[in-house]
């Protein structure tokens, strides 16, 4: 568990945290430069099948996000995937995590965010120095949801949403 005194995530918390709020949310939304298989992919999977609904918009430029890693989110039943590729200005490159715990109409109210410097990538999720900034219910979620609906309206789709 976080304390809130210290909202801080380090690499070292990062896994299992993710599989806690997996556990609890009923869909996460995840906006990443990029995506490798590891530990963090098999807790989506385990998510899916547990009824948890993912959103996942990736960056592919230069090439540091797993064709692999792809495929597997892409046959997932209950994740929709979502390609960024570049601008012609620079690279999609948000760390985003959203995590929906609640049925409330106050999607904020109900929803953890996390942002900092973890891709969610292998790397990112066990070997790299990353540092993560959980924010909990209310305003300051709410923005970054606002962004990722946004944004995901936007990138291209690859597979939509199973059942």
């Amino acid at each position: 568990m976080v304390d809130r005194a210290n909202p801080v995530i380090e690499t070292r918390q990062l896994a299992d945290r993710f599989a806690d709020l997996v556990g609890r949310s009923r869909r996460v939304d995840i906006a990443t430069a990029w995506v490798t298989k590891g530990r963090h992919l098999e807790i989506v999977k385990r998510g899916t099948e547990q009824g948890v609904r993912f959103r996942v918009l990736a960056g592919t430029h230069r090439n540091a996000t797993d064709p692999q890693a792809l495929t597997l989110l892409h046959g997932l039943d209950r994740c929709e995937l979502r390609l960024v590729r570049g601008a012609a200005t620079g690279i999609f490159h948000p760390k985003l995590y959203l995590f929906h715990l609640g049925r409330s109409h106050d999607r904020a109210r109900q929803s953890i965010a996390w942002t900092g410097s973890a891709n969610f990538t292998n790397g990112g999720f066990s070997s790299n120095e990353e540092l993560m900034l959980e924010v909990g219910h209310g305003q300051e979620s709410g923005g970054l949801i606002d962004w990722f609906e946004e944004r995901g309206r936007t990138a291209d789709l690859s597979r939509r949403l199973g059942s």
